[in-house]
């Protein structure tokens, strides 16, 4: 078994309570958060403070918190080594995690009538893949094309597109994920035991191990044995994180993602997802 691993830096973040003071989003090695909702409790604040505290401790972050009431804003101090905007994820992310099935062109293709079968070829896709379309860049219009088409051919009420976060080929790739009727994924975070990572000391990669409850192990072994050779994508607050390919169906309620994973981005995985959601909505200011 692959050693756990727990490098990661635990250092207390101290949280500062401010009443008044006023703060430029601008202040240099500073990081300003704002709820959307400015009648927010102190009660809260103060929680949503807590959360950002726990993810900025998993990702190995050492900084201090001030939570200022009066206007309903957390501020961040950013050492001069850390990207701003990886940490405005963590600090406004909600943390929703979900599993999903997808749909291919060529499911799409044997659910239709032969005479609407041929404007499938408009997709740039191989029919087989799961990626519908990949791009430097998200393209509203691809996305806006492919939605519309669903919708007239009566496919859209229990799907949703979502894009991919950009891949080593500079590349962001958008899916066709399946939903229940409530919009909702098969499995959860609440399905989750444990999620937790591991270094490999001969490639010196991380992977990401994710352990189901007894509950929810038969789901994961239904929900893998029925996309043999298709991805499962992972999806934390409606961006696609990773779409690891089922070989086999999983009987042990576990997952491993695994691919040259670094310890920065599997720190930032554990941080969005083993500390909570976060109870607010938040945007930078």
């Amino acid at each position: 078994m692959k050693p756990l691993f727990n490098s990661i830096l635990i250092s207390l973040i101290f949280i500062v309570v401010c009443s008044s003071t006023t703060v430029s989003a601008q202040d240099k090695g500073k990081l300003v958060v704002q709820a959307t909702d400015i009648t927010i409790s102190p009660e809260l604040l103060a929680q949503s403070a807590g959360v950002m505290s726990d993810r900025l401790i998993t990702y190995g972050m050492k900084t201090n918190i001030s939570v200022i009431y009066d206007k309903a804003q957390i501020v961040v101090d950013i050492p001069g080594n850390i990207n701003k905007s990886e940490v405005a994820q963590l600090l406004t992310g909600k943390g929703n995690l979900g599993f999903y099935e997808t749909l291919t062109l060529s499911e799409i293709k044997e659910s239709l009538k032969n005479e609407n079968r041929e404007s499938l070829n408009d997709f740039q896709a191989n029919p087989s893949d799961s990626r519908i379309a990949c791009a430097a860049s998200k393209d509203p219009g691809m996305e806006e094309k492919i939605q519309n088409y669903l919708k007239q051919n009566g496919l859209s009420a229990n799907t949703r597109l979502l894009w991919s976060k950009t891949n080593s080929n500079s590349q962001t790739c958008l899916y066709i994920l399946k939903t229940d009727n409530a919009g909702n994924p098969p499995m959860v975070r609440s399905d989750i035991e444990t999620i937790s990572s591991s270094k490999d000391n001969n490639s010196r990669s991380f992977s990401i191990k994710i352990k189901f409850t007894p509950e929810a192990a038969k789901k994961w072994a239904d929900l893998t044995g029925r996309n043999l050779d298709k991805p499962i994508p992972i999806v934390i607050d409606d961006m696609i994180y990773y779409t690891p390919v089922v070989k086999t169906a999983m009987e042990g309620g576990l997952c491993e993602i695994t691919g040259d994973l670094s310890e920065k981005e599997t720190s930032f995985f554990l941080a969005l997802v083993n500390n909570g959601n976060l109870p607010a909505h938040f945007t930078v200011k």
